[in-house]
């Protein structure tokens, strides 16, 4: 099922009406909608938050064709199984908000440190080792999950310069004293655990 906020669609085909009109999309799709369908991401051409929630079982990719969506501001994305992070997504400039959650990335092989306008960014409950690249050079990144990660270190000099909040919220590996060494060097910064 498709839907818009504004208006419920069951399917893709719908939306795509009058593409130019969408701003908000929210997809829940089964197996074939986004393979069907993924060369009609490019069509909305004004979309500015996208939501793609999947089955648990689901086994398709993220459509690359979303790379086009330069107006994009807010991408989620849980429960697609990936392994393999798609760097394409450095590619949405405009992007403030990214969420990419309940997946079998294990490693980030490209730098963050394009997306100068993100504000949120929560990578979560799948098995990454190791803070992406680049969030250091990114001003206005103020909240940073990784909660229920396989991250075994935080180096502090990695992380965003302005940050407030730091989700560490189920991440087993980091020992006690990574905790305060976190807390006593990032005093202005809220970490959940």
């Amino acid at each position: 099922m498709f839907k818009l906020f504004t208006k419920e669609y069951k399917n893709l085909s719908k939306a795509l009406i009058n593409p130019l009109k969408v701003k908000r999309l929210s997809l829940l799709p089964d197996n074939n909608d986004l393979r069907a369908n993924k060369s009609s991401f490019s069509a909305f051409k004004n979309l500015e938050h996208l939501h793609i929630h999947t089955h648990p079982n689901y086994d398709s990719e993220i459509p690359e064709r979303i790379s086009e969506l330069s107006n994009l501001k807010k991408l989620s994305v849980l429960n697609i199984p990936i392994e393999i992070f798609p760097c394409w997504i450095t590619n949405l400039k405009k992007l403030q908000y990214l969420s990419v959650r309940g997946n079998e990335i294990t490693q980030i092989n490209c730098s963050f440190e394009i997306l100068t306008n993100l504000k949120t960014l929560k990578i979560e409950n799948c098995r990454l080792s190791q803070v992406p690249k680049g969030l250091d050079k990114l001003y206005k990144l103020t909240e940073l999950s990784f909660a229920i990660t396989e991250i075994a270190h935080v180096d502090t000099k990695s992380l965003p310069p302005n940050l407030k909040t730091l989700n560490l919220f189920g991440i087993n590996n980091l020992k006690e004293n990574e905790f305060q060494n976190l807390d006593k060097n990032l005093p202005n910064v809220n970490i959940k655990i």
